[in-house]
């Protein structure tokens, strides 16, 4: 493979990942080998900020609100356990429901069981169901519909069901 047939096809993978927003593609074999790093994707339209992540685990006991003043089925302020947290298991696009104009999955105030669905996460034009971990009532959604999520960002509180009950 010639110097200007690699430049060529360097230069059409760059392409491909900025066409189709990838996080990264690597391509190769014997003689050519290559990684394109694109840039991180940006949803078009009005700008979504992304919530920053903490550097460390929060400790056992309540995040006020959940992070962000989140509030309970009530309006009110909240306090929610650590552990209460439903977390993004990757990056993507959430929606809340399974089609345009459908009810949400879940609503503040719903009791979900274990691996009931939650939302979906669009990564990579594929659609990726987030159930929940745990069986509770749902005592805030913290993301909107069709927001930009990131792994581990917190998508909603779900108050465990205490054990006997």
């Amino acid at each position: 493979m010639t110097e200007d047939h690699r430049l060529r096809r360097v230069r059409e993978l760059v392409r491909l990942v900025e066409e189709e927003g990838l996080e990264q593609l690597e391509v190769g074999d014997a003689e050519f080998w290559v990684k394109v790093v694109g840039q991180p994707w940006v949803p078009e339209g009005p700008t979504v900020a992304l919530a920053e992540e903490p550097t460390a685990a929060p400790e056992a006991g309540s995040v006020a609100g959940a992070v962000s003043g989140a509030t309970g089925p009530e309006g009110e302020q909240a306090e929610f356990a650590a552990e209460d947290l439903a977390r993004s298991p990757m990056n993507g696009v959430l929606y809340a429901a399974p089609t345009p104009g459908a009810d949400p999955y879940v609503s503040v105030g719903d009791f979900v069981e274990v691996g009931q669905v939650l939302c979906i996460i669009e990564a990579m034009k594929t659609f990726n169901e987030v159930c929940a971990e745990w069986a509770g009532t749902v005592a805030a959604v913290l993301v909107e519909n069709e927001q930009a999520v990131k792994e581990g960002e917190p998508l909603m509180v779900i108050a465990r069901e205490e054990q006997g009950q």
